[in-house]
């Protein structure tokens, strides 16, 4: 076999293998949860963070399966800032308001705050003086 048959092969072997691995990015569950949702730092300057996704027909709003995607996503969004490591709580879920600011074209607002687990011995101040 010649040299330009070979390295034409070797050619046609690698862009089958980089586009294999391009398509594939696309079923990645990292890429289906930057594509429809994100994780935003309270914007009051507070600290509940505010978790914001898509619904519609892919992903319908009342459907608990699409729920139960859309927690996943939360959860990676969690694990991947290292965030809420004690668990959190949903204070709020919501639709996007028609005047609020969406660039990005999500459908529900999920407003949540991180649990903090105390160390233990650690007491948490009562008000109330030491009986003792």
């Amino acid at each position: 076999m010649n040299m330009n048959v070979m390295l034409k092969n070797i050619c046609v072997a690698t862009a089958v293998t980089i586009l294999t691995a391009c398509a594939g990015l696309y079923d990645s569950p990292d890429y289906v949860r930057h594509t429809n949702s994100a994780l935003l730092d309270g914007l009051d300057g507070s600290d509940m963070l505010q978790f914001q996704a898509k619904a519609g027909s892919q992903y319908p709003e009342s459907d608990p399966a699409a729920e139960a995607l859309r927690m996943s996503w939360l959860e990676g969004w969690l694990k991947q800032t290292k965030k809420c490591k004690d668990g959190y709580v949903i204070t709020e879920r919501r639709a996007f308001g028609f005047a609020e600011y969406n660039p990005a074209g999500y459908n529900l607002v999920y407003e949540l705050e991180c649990k903090v687990q105390m160390p233990a011995g650690m007491d948490i101040p009562t008000g109330e003086p030491d009986a003792g």
